[in-house]
């Protein structure tokens, strides 16, 4: 079953934006695992250092994984992202 990690912050009005359009496509039916990653950027350096090392500039970050294998993500409230994440999970 392929997995999205959703990293987001707290006062993050395009994590909640990104947040209610992946519920929205679990609604529709799309079957995928949604793991729900909530950093504290003033004192989680573990991942800030992971998801910087990555090169994301900003959040939320989304990754769409296959097992161990990431085939796509993209950071901001990105619309292209987010489309590209459905027609993967469509392609299963």
């Amino acid at each position: 079953m392929l997995e999205i990690k959703f990293y987001h912050k707290s006062n993050c009005r395009k994590c909640d934006f990104v947040n209610k359009r992946l519920k929205a496509l679990i609604k529709s039916g799309l079957s995928f695992k949604l793991d729900d990653i909530f950093v504290d950027v003033d004192s989680d350096t573990s991942t800030m250092k992971y998801l910087s090392d990555s090169g994301y500039k900003s959040f939320p970050v989304v990754q769409l994984w296959d097992n161990a294998d990431m085939v796509d993500s993209f950071c901001d409230a990105d619309i292209k992202g987010l489309n590209r994440i459905k027609d993967k999970i469509l392609e299963g």
